[in-house]
């Protein structure tokens, strides 16, 4: 698999794996792309032509963005470790480059996306009520540098654990 710059096009040539489907078909729109290629930090990756996943960073502000991804069912386990370390050397950068937080919504179904979020250092902050396309309920999940978070808020998510 090649890992080259997201291109707003490949939204439109992604067959979304049938977990993400429900939820993000409303974000395969040309415009939708457009956005993600104009003012994202964002990567694809191809197999020959065929699009197996684009993922990136959308900035919000000054040290904040919303990372997504979206795959195929046909992406192997080979070609996830490299959309996993491409998404750990980016998300190490965009720390030294003084990102204090990076968030991404989380299907509580979704397991798998539960693991790999806990796997780059995301950790559960709450439920978003209605926040999917569909109207259901998403985690939202962040990745905050030490010296930004607020220790001891005394709240702790048991569903990182339960994708263990």
């Amino acid at each position: 698999m090649d890992i080259i710059p997201f291109e707003p096009g490949h939204l439109q040539n992604l067959v979304l794996q049938p977990a993400q489907r429900m939820h993000y078909e409303a974000f395969m729109r040309p415009e939708y792309g457009e956005i993600l290629g104009r003012y994202g930090i964002a990567w694809t990756g191809l197999r020959g032509e065929l699009v197996l996943c684009c993922a990136g960073f959308m900035p919000q502000w000054a040290g904040r963005a919303i990372a997504w991804a979206l795959f195929s069912d046909r992406l192997t386990p080979r070609e996830f470790l490299q959309v996993d370390r491409r998404a750990r050397v980016e998300l190490e950068r965009l720390r030294r480059i003084g990102y204090a937080r990076i968030e991404t919504p989380l299907d509580p179904h979704f397991l798998n996306g539960l693991r790999w979020a806990k796997a780059l250092g995301f950790a559960i902050e709450g439920l978003m009520q209605s926040f999917a396309p569909d109207g259901r309920d998403m985690y939202l999940a962040a990745r905050v540098r030490p010296a930004c978070s607020h220790a001891g808020s005394g709240q702790v998510s048991s569903a990182l654990a339960a994708a263990e």
